[in-house]
Parts: C-alpha cells; sequence; structure tokens
C-alpha cells in the first residue's frame, strides 16, 4: 500500500490545547488509510511534557504512520507589537521553525474539524504561488490607518482578501524569497486589527490561489468546517443552535477532554442563567407597581439588562 505523507501544522498556547486535541482527533477520524499525517505543534512555555503526552497517547489510538512533534516557540517573538495575541503569530514562524527539507504544509487553526481527508488539498500545485486559502469576504476598513497605509483596503476591494484561518504554504518559495522575514519585521513594526491575517495579505498579494469555501467554512460537504464565524464556539455557552456543534462534540467524545468541556459548557450556561433570571424575574415584578414615576425607577435601578 502506498502511502501518501502529509505535513499539517497547528499552533496553541495553554487556552487551547484541548481544543486543538479535538481537531486532531477529526483530522485522524477522516483519514483515508493511504494517508500519513506528519503533525507539527508550534507551542508556548505553557504546553508541558504532561500535556504533549496526553496529546500523543491519543494520536496513538489512530494509524502507527501519524506522528506529531511540539516545538517550543516562545521565546522567539519576543519583539512583536500585539502581545496580547501572539500564539496568533506563530504561524509567521512556520518557514523558519520547520526542516528544512519540508516544502509544504497545511496549517489551521484549532477551533474547527476536519470533515475529510486532506490528499486533495496537499496535492494542489504552488509551483509560482506562496499560499492557498479560501476569500475572507471582509470588505475592509477604509478608516484604519494602517490598511490605508499597506493598501489592505484595496486588497479586500477586489475580493482577494484571504482568511488565515486555513493556509497550504508553499515553504520553498516563500523561505527563498525570504517572505516570512517581511512577515516577522511587520510584526515588529506594526499591531495590524486582523494581526497575522493583515501581514499575510499584504506580502502574498498576487501570488496566493484561492480555494473552494469548502475548505475554510461552515456549511454541508465542507472539507473543512471552522467555527471562527460569528464568534461562537461548539464549547462556549448559547452555543446550542451553532450548525455543526454536535459534530465538533461528536469527536471531542473521542477525546479525553469531555468531561471537562461539559462540566465547563454547563458552568458557564449556570452562571449566565444565574445573572439574567433574576432580572428577567424583576421585570415581571415591577409591572405590578402602579406608579409609574416608581415603575420606571425601580426597572432603571435593578433589573435593566
Amino acid at each position: 500500500m502506498n502511502t501518501k505523507e502529509i505535513n499539517v501544522a497547528f499552533c496553541f498556547d495553554e487556552n487551547l490545547w484541548m481544543q486543538a486535541g479535538v481537531t486532531i482527533t477529526s483530522l485522524l477520524e477522516t483519514s483515508k488509510n493511504t494517508t500519513k499525517y506528519s503533525i507539527y505543534c508550534l507551542i508556548s512555555n505553557s504546553i508541558n511534557t504532561t500535556i504533549q503526552n496526553i496529546l500523543e497517547s491519543n494520536l496513538k489510538k489512530y494509524s502507527s504512520f501519524n506522528s506529531i512533534k511540539f516545538i517550543n516557540v516562545e521565546h522567539k517573538l519576543t519583539n512583536i507589537k500585539s502581545k496580547q495575541y501572539k500564539p496568533m503569530y506563530y504561524r509567521l514562524l512556520l518557514p523558519q521553525v520547520l526542516p528544512p527539507s519540508i516544502d509544504k504544509v497545511i496549517y489551521t487553526d484549532v477551533d474547527l474539524i476536519f470533515n475529510d481527508d486532506m490528499q486533495d488539498l496537499y496535492s494542489i500545485d504552488l509551483t509560482n504561488y506562496y499560499i492557498a486559502a479560501t476569500k475572507d469576504g471582509y470588505k475592509g476598513n477604509d478608516q484604519h490607518s494602517l490598511w490605508k497605509k499597506y493598501k489592505i483596503c484595496s486588497i479586500a476591494k477586489k475580493e482577494q482578501y484571504i482568511n488565515s484561518g486555513v493556509l497550504l504554504l508553499n515553504l520553498k518559495n516563500i523561505r527563498n524569497n525570504k517572505i516570512h522575514v517581511c512577515w516577522l519585521k511587520l510584526a515588529e513594526r506594526e499591531s495590524f486589527p486582523f494581526h497575522d491575517q493583515d501581514i499575510i495579505n499584504i506580502t502574498c498579494k498576487d501570488k496566493i490561489i484561492f480555494l473552494p469555501e469548502g475548505y475554510n467554512f461552515s456549511y454541508d460537504n465542507a472539507k473543512i468546517i471552522h467555527f471562527s464565524c460569528g464568534g461562537k464556539k461548539p464549547w462556549s455557552m448559547h452555543s446550542e443552535n451553532l450548525k455543526f456543534a454536535e459534530l465538533w462534540w461528536f469527536y471531542a467524545h473521542k477525546t479525553p477532554f469531555t468531561s471537562f468541556f461539559l462540566a465547563n459548557y454547563y458552568k458557564s450556561n449556570i452562571n449566565s442563567l444565574s445573572k439574567v433570571l433574576p432580572k428577567w424575574i424583576g421585570r415581571f415584578i415591577c409591572w405590578f407597581v402602579l406608579n409609574k414615576e416608581t415603575r420606571h425607577k425601580f426597572f432603571n435601578k435593578y433589573v435593566k439588562i
């Protein structure tokens, strides 16, 4: 049996390592028998050996062909402007920290699930391009000075602004043309509204293959279901009506983290209910206060939401 090796990368810190475990599980669950995934995780200091062992042991439930490697990049981004969003910039280090022998890699965020094998995506010819990605659909903020300075508005208006949550990177071309050096210089110089995504759009324009939406959206038959739009995540409160949340939970139940996710989900919803319910009860009661002015004062002081 001929296997096809596919390099995949994820970036995360202590806040999303369990979610990364769910994403990796979905990748392996939807893998073909002929696919070998070499997984690279760019991590912070907070991802200790215990966490690494848990993620690796979950990987071992699947084909022995697959492998996982952890690369600590905490010390490599000491000068970036957007320190609060540091893990988002880890992906800019992929050309630098992955072995020079790796010419191509799929990168994805960890707030998504794979719904298909990635052989088709990995086989896309990037010979004359830096990346392949889906269009973001964002029309741009004409008022933002950095968007004007770096002509991001024009990229967005041409509908060529891409989402950096799913990327196929031509590491060879990026290294040869020192695009990753430009990435880090921009990250150190400016604090962009959409962080690494703006930087990638600035430096890779005209060298991008636009992927079908099915590689980075939430709809039926999508190959990658991304929960980035709208802010709600399957593991967060008030997500019961989130499309494809049940599929995320399907893969979460195949990890050791189910109890943690469920405990936090119910705790968040109970805490939310405990804050809102008394106000709704107060709203009901205040309408029995006959004096209009007194009722108005009571409403604004105690039960306004």
